[in-house]
């Protein structure tokens, strides 16, 4: 179990969620609005480099007839552009943990557990990216639970800044972030509203 051994020790485990080409830039499911908040995230992964924290990056990876392509468009297919992290956060790819992911909620990836569970003086997760309302929800609503069923002395916040969903004739970004935001706050999940500016 995820035990703080040593509290002047604390860290912090940075969870980029999706913020890969075919989501930010390209293909059938790219919004490029949600490319606003990038610059944000970049700054918030520099400060977590800075100060060694841990960082994880979700890649939603699919191979072509995978189940979620009967509920959403393909998109993101292995070793396609569209599966890789964006450029500007490519960069520093080299201090993340990757984890490629079948299923919109990257919590239930075999690779994640146990990579969650090696980590040591872990007592906060922010979790940024795309999108807010699906892969970015489900993962902290799998989270909170898991801390909460094990009482681990861990909080999880998500910065409004830093995260965001597409846009469509039957999808408000307005209005599903703010239900989002809503439903994690409601769970326990610190909501904020800037990182940029803290």
């Amino acid at each position: 179990m995820n035990i703080i051994k040593d509290l002047s020790n604390n860290k912090s485990l940075l969870v980029v969620v999706d913020m890969v080409n075919g989501f930010v830039k390209q293909g059938n499911m790219a919004d490029i609005k949600i490319n606003e908040c990038t610059k944000n995230i970049v700054e918030l992964i520099k400060k977590n480099i800075s100060d060694k924290n841990y960082l994880l990056a979700f890649n939603d990876n699919h191979q072509l007839g995978c189940n979620e392509f009967n509920t959403f468009p393909v998109h993101c297919v292995d070793n396609t552009d569209e599966s890789m992290l964006i450029d500007e956060i490519k960069v520093y790819e080299d201090s993340f943990k990757i984890i490629k992911k079948n299923s919109t909620n990257g919590f239930v990836n075999k690779e994640f557990l146990p990579y969650f569970n090696s980590l040591e003086n872990v007592n906060e997760i922010v979790v940024v990216g795309c999108c807010t309302d699906i892969c970015v929800m489900q993962f902290c609503l799998a989270m909170i639970t898991y801390i909460n069923e094990y009482d681990l002395p861990i909080k999880v916040v998500c910065y409004k800044d830093c995260m965001d969903t597409y846009d469509s004739d039957i999808h408000s970004k307005v209005v599903y972030n703010q239900m989002a935001c809503t439903l994690m706050s409601n769970a326990g999940i610190i909501v904020k509203d800037k990182f940029i500016g803290e």
